[in-house]
């Protein structure tokens, strides 16, 4: 006689696990959030024991890292986040506010244009990149043209100031 394992999961448990896995950041005011609160030690551990990842949750946004992973789209973030800031630092704007702020692809490919460090996202094709970015919940899209970051940029803004605070200690130590 056969013994039926019976597998219990939490409200939406396929919605939250595929969304996690594709990269995608749950933020708050959509409903998967309040049922990643709720379960949140279920949560942290089926995906470090299942798949050897950390559930993060920062500020208002849940998302999975790992050590091993190999994605190009962090990078890419990184560089056209870097590029933008450096553009908004010289126009003596609050970074903070102009990347909350609505803009467009055409602001956007513009300013990286117009850079004098535009050679750095010559990699990076924006139209692709901002498709990724609404499909992983980092711009909210208004309509065709224009879109939003949501509160999931904050995450690497922190890790970009952590790194620029390493190259600081690391230059002064230097002289």
């Amino acid at each position: 006689m056969s013994e039926e394992i019976i597998f219990r999961s939490p409200e939406n448990h396929f919605e939250i696990v595929n969304s996690l896995l594709s990269g995608r950041f749950i933020i708050h005011g959509e409903g998967l959030f309040e049922d990643l609160v709720k379960n949140f030690d279920y949560y942290l551990d089926f995906f470090h024991h299942t798949y050897g990842y950390q559930l993060e949750r920062k500020n208002e946004v849940f998302y999975l890292s790992s050590q091993n992973a190999k994605e190009n789209f962090s990078k890419d973030i990184m560089i056209v986040l870097a590029v933008m800031v450096y553009e908004i630092n010289l126009r003596g704007k609050n970074i903070y506010d102009e990347l909350m702020s609505p803009f467009t692809m055409t602001q956007v490919r513009e300013m990286i244009q117009n850079s004098s460090y535009s050679r750095v996202c010559r990699s990076v094709d924006l139209e692709n990149f901002f498709q990724k970015c609404k499909r992983r919940n980092l711009v909210q899209a208004k309509d065709n043209e224009t879109m939003k970051f949501t509160s999931a940029i904050t995450i690497f803004l922190e890790h970009a100031r952590k790194i620029s605070e390493i190259d600081t200690i690391q230059e002064a130590n230097e002289s």
